[in-house]
């Protein structure tokens, strides 16, 4: 029976790869059943259940897979991005820790934690990691964007407008690239190129409520409140829940003697202290 289940599980992962996998999660269930030893059997079952979503039974399947085989590299990696999913950073950051230790080639593994260190804070190892990540693929896109970001956060604005002009040279079409850039403009006060990267990123994916969002923003920063009111009417359009957007329209609205307040009073009934705070400035 075990050498059936197998040759079972071997057909199903030679499909799986080759984009034509029909196997479900009681594929898997029976291939254990058959063998509950068979890590790569649980590492799969894990996979599919990642795909749905399921994160917390899926680590589970990656837990179980490398209780047999602890150097499972494949099931640590893949438990850390779950746990990620879930947004418990330090749990992701130490299976990327265990990979690191069993596959320091993997530039991947090292982008990953790096951007998990970066969501705690941990800004200067972060930089450490997506460093690693950019020795092992210099043509990394994604790891320059997040080692930007790093050094935003730490106010090393020109290495960070560095970082982003290299992936956006290695990939033109990347909105977030063109996002991040605009932040670092932004606190470096400079509102004009801000606009135009996020003019570049919402030409590029106009259905982004915070692009909008920040590109109002910025415009109301120089005074230019009839194109930020264009810009939340947008991002409230996109994302009717967007509080900010309501709460920065009404300022622009009162910047420009119109009546803010309906806007604010939105916002302050959805709990926003922001909100609350400034109808008390400004509607009394």
């Amino acid at each position: 029976m075990k050498s059936v289940s197998l040759i079972i599980l071997c057909l199903i992962q030679f499909a799986y790869i080759y984009g034509q996998n029909k196997a479900d999660i009681d594929t898997y269930t029976k291939a254990i059943e058959s063998d509950p030893e068979n890590a790569v059997a649980y590492y799969s079952r894990g996979v599919l259940k990642s795909n749905k979503a399921q994160y917390k039974s899926a680590i589970e399947d990656y837990k179980k897979a490398l209780q047999i085989k602890p150097d499972y590299f494949e099931a640590l990696f893949a438990a850390g991005l779950d746990y990620a999913d879930l947004r418990k950073e330090q749990e992701a950051i130490n299976y990327f820790t265990k990979g690191i230790k069993i596959n320091p080639a993997s530039a991947n593994t090292w982008y990953n934690r790096g951007v998990n260190r970066s969501l705690l804070k941990d800004y200067k190892n972060a930089i450490s990691d997506l460093d690693k990540a950019i020795e092992l693929n210099s043509k990394f896109t994604e790891a320059y964007e997040q080692r930007g970001v790093a050094k935003n956060s730490l106010k090393d604005f020109a290495g960070a407008l560095k970082d982003f002009n290299k992936a956006l040279l290695l990939k033109p079409v990347y909105p977030d690239a063109y996002v991040a850039r605009a932040a670092t403009y932004t606190n470096m006060l400079d509102h004009k190129n801000a606009i135009a990267d996020y003019s570049s990123a919402i030409k590029l994916n106009p259905h982004n409520a915070q692009t909008w969002l920040k590109r109002g923003l910025s415009k109301s920063y120089i005074k230019d409140y009839t194109g930020s009111i264009s810009d939340l009417n947008e991002a409230i359009k996109i994302n009717p829940a967007l509080m900010d957007a309501y709460i920065n329209r009404g300022l622009a609205k009162i910047a420009t003697n119109q009546n803010g307040c309906a806007d604010l009073k939105k916002a302050a009934d959805s709990g926003n202290p922001d909100a609350l705070r400034f109808m008390n400035q400004y509607c009394k």
